[in-house]
């Protein structure tokens, strides 16, 4: 099995909508250490692709109500802890739904990658990415939905001088913040907190004016129930809010991958009319969109977009 191509530097860039002469330093050595060899889907690969993605969306167990995801985060995220506890190597922070897969997400197709862990691969360095463009010129930084506390602990890493706070309505990911503080010795601080009601939790949080408040694949846990959220941060106005969640207003419903995505998000009650609701935001004079596009890259069953915006 031959994989000729490749994803290289300048297509990355081209999904990203920057210059090469943009990225930031270590970028290039750090895509190019992973193995991003592919080759085309035949129409078998598609067919099974199709298949295993309808059987997951057939499954019983797809959907849970909020009192079993609050456990099994609750679970997940302990394993991690217990893990990061004993050497705080940050392998211990990989969430665990991440799984090896003979199918990709890509530029619009499904691909067949060499390396079947290329998923969580590009999603490092596509983090790493995000991270170095914009978060460096703010003080205190905000995650929503941290969870196992992996981007903090990247971004403590980049940029250790600032101050960082996880916010997640699991008592682990408290915890992996603070063993995060102790063992690296940054400012990291956790809190628990409920994004389906934040005001009930954190309505005194203070967040000051050059403050970045950012969520990576936790907003998709919400569906509908976002507009507390939303209200939320425009209260509190950050000077920037990012989100890199998966925005099925993106999704072409004549292209069969993406109405699959569709499907799956409806049958799991993900994120869906966040952008949408934005945008009557933004008519209103109440918030800035900055970016909003989809790179078409990454996951098996769905892909995350990039939302920059900001509190008027």
């Amino acid at each position: 099995m031959v994989y000729k191509k490749k994803i290289t530097v300048k297509s990355f860039c081209q999904l990203f909508r920057c210059s090469q002469f943009d990225l930031p330093d270590g970028f290039q050595k750090k895509l190019e250490s992973i193995n991003t060899n592919y080759k085309s889907a035949t129409k078998l690969d598609g067919e099974q692709y199709v298949l295993q993605i309808l059987k997951k969306i057939n499954s019983p167990f797809i959907r849970r109500s909020k009192e079993e995801n609050i456990a099994a985060w609750e679970k997940g995220w302990a394993e991690n802890l217990a893990a990061f506890q004993n050497d705080s190597a940050e392998d211990h922070l990989k969430p665990r739904y991440f799984h090896q897969s003979r199918f990709f997400r890509y530029n619009k197709r499904i691909i067949i990658p060499e390396n079947p862990n290329i998923e969580y691969d590009l999603f490092t360095v596509v983090r790493y990415f995000l991270f170095k463009k914009y978060f460096k010129n703010y003080n205190s930084i905000y995650e929503l939905g941290c969870g196992s506390c992996q981007n903090i602990l990247m971004l403590s890493g980049l940029f250790p001088e600032k101050n960082y706070v996880g916010l997640d309505w699991s008592n682990a990911s408290k915890k992996i913040a603070d063993v995060i503080a102790s063992k690296k010795n940054v400012r990291v601080t956790g809190y628990v907190f409920d994004m389906l009601n934040p005001t009930n939790d954190l309505n005194d949080l203070n967040i000051d004016n050059n403050s970045l408040v950012f969520s990576i694949h936790a907003l998709e846990q919400l569906g509908r129930n976002y507009s507390k959220l939303i209200s939320f941060l425009i209260n509190k106005k950050p000077a920037l809010v990012i989100h890199y969640e998966p925005i099925v207003e993106f999704y072409d419903k004549k292209n069969v991958y993406d109405y699959l995505a569709v499907m799956y998000s409806e049958k799991r009650n993900y994120l869906s009319g966040y952008l949408e609701t934005l945008r009557n935001f933004e008519k209103k004079g109440k918030v800035e969109i900055i970016e909003a596009y989809r790179p078409y890259i990454g996951g098996i069953y769905h892909e995350a977009s990039l939302v920059v915006w900001r509190p008027v």
